[in-house]
């Protein structure tokens, strides 16, 4: 055997030994806040403490716990080390998925990739023809967590397991996170990065790099190309509350729907290419609604007068000062479309149903969270941070960060001494700064 079909079959031997891996790890279902997000930590824990390696160094691979997490759920720390250096190279990856309810009837098949892709074969679920023409040609792994991230997890253990084989094979320490809550909150990472810092200083390491093996795909139709990136991208989360006024579902002029309002402010930002962000000439993905709600509770005629909705914004050289001014801006301008709106379709409303007058609704008063903060401390004699804590104290532990700003910004809003109509802009977790 030569020498180059050697190393050939040394390839074709370690990508079927990564299929395989990548297979087990799929059918660890891991949906984020699930009980899963347990079992794929076990999973990996399980399987590099078996490595004669760690059998003999235990202490280097480390649970570490998210803090104040309610669910209990962990990451893992592993760190294999070759000959004496400080230098220290990082590999990030997260374990957790998205759910798995878009796959309607095939749901439960969905982390099984062998049964998924039979299933899928006998027309079981029809695909768009992209996806179609992936599936007949028998090059793609299906199911979730498949792309992304576990090829990127089953990679990394991979290489681990490569170093820890032929620790005299490289100089210094390769250390891989794996984190739970990527899909969430990012608890696994915030908890993770206190470790990491700590593994750091108690070793005297030197960090030269961070390697994160999450999925890309094609940039647009018909793209062939793999991409390698620099730096970060950073996401910022502002959150829009709408109240309005209510009537009657009977007497609909009579006041000023929020739905119409939220309908203008998703017009004006969601998908829009103005509000991107730039570094030198490359353009971020615009920004997009992650969740969008009215906040009435039961059926009744009364008609809706508050409405919310999240939207992730990408961040490439923008503050969040930056993106609070074209928040704002972009709230007036919904907020006068919605009464431009609104006036037009009362007057033709009116010419034809004979009435003679129309109803005048006071203007929209935009503002900050910041800004309501500052004027009902002021208006109550209060500390903010005193006052914050005050109405965030009753749902710390019922509703995630997202509610909880939500309802410190009803809370509040409801101080204030007019009903005039109102969009308060502010930010809700969580926020990742961009690293270029």
């Amino acid at each position: 055997m030569s020498k180059q079909e050697m190393v050939d079959n040394r390839f074709s031997i370690r990508i079927a030994e990564l299929e395989e891996l990548l297979i087990q790890l799929v059918k660890v279902r891991s949906v984020v806040s699930s009980a899963g997000e347990h079992d794929i930590i076990d999973f990996i824990e399980e399987y590099v403490r078996n490595w004669d390696y760690f059998r003999a160094r235990p202490e280097q691979v480390v649970r570490i716990p998210s803090a104040g997490d309610l669910l209990g759920r962990s990451s893992l720390l592993v760190c294999v080390s070759g000959r004496e250096s400080s230098d220290a190279v990082v590999m990030i990856g997260h374990t957790d998925t998205v759910e798995v309810d878009d796959y309607g009837p095939l749901a439960d098949l969905a982390t099984t990739p062998d049964l998924l892709e039979s299933a899928l074969k006998s027309g079981q679920r029809h695909l768009y023809p992209q996806a179609q023409s992936d599936l007949e040609s028998g090059k793609y792994l299906w199911g979730r967590g498949t792309l992304d991230m576990k090829a990127g997890v089953a990679s990394e253990l991979l290489l681990l397991k490569q170093l820890a084989e032929n620790p005299e094979s490289f100089k210094g320490h390769v250390i891989a996170l794996f984190v739970c809550d990527e899909e969430g909150n990012s608890a696994g990472m915030i908890s993770a990065i206190d470790v990491l810092k700590q593994w750091r200083d108690t070793k005297g390491l030197k960090i030269c790099g961070v390697i994160n093996t999450d999925y890309h795909t094609a940039q647009y139709p018909g793209d062939e190309a793999y991409y390698l990136f620099r730096g970060s991208v950073g996401k910022i989360m502002p959150v829009f509350y709408i109240r309005t006024l209510e009537t009657h579902a009977g007497d609909p002029f009579a006041g000023l729907d929020a739905n119409l309002v939220l309908a203008e402010l998703i017009n004006e930002i969601n998908l829009n290419p103005k509000y991107s962000d730039y570094a030198g000439d490359e353009i971020s993905v615009p920004p997009i609604t992650l969740k969008v709600e009215d906040l009435k509770e039961v059926y009744s005629v009364k008609t809706n007068h508050e409405a919310w909705t999240l939207i992730s914004v990408p961040l490439f050289e923008q503050t969040p000062v930056d993106v609070m001014e074209k928040m704002l801006d972009a709230a007036n301008i919904a907020a006068e479309n919605s009464l431009v709106r609104y006036y037009q379709y009362q007057r033709e409303y009116n010419k034809q149903a004979g009435i003679p007058t129309e109803t005048i609704h006071p203007d929209f008063e935009i503002l900050s969270l910041a800004e309501l903060i500052d004027r009902v401390a002021a208006r109550l004699g209060e500390g903010t941070d005193h006052l914050i804590d005050r109405y965030l104290a009753s749902v710390l532990d019922e509703v995630d960060t997202r509610e909880q700003t939500l309802h410190l910004i009803r809370q509040l809003e409801l101080l204030l001494p007019d009903r005039r109509p109102r969009i308060v802009v502010g930010f809700a977790p969580p926020f990742y700064p961009a690293v270029s």
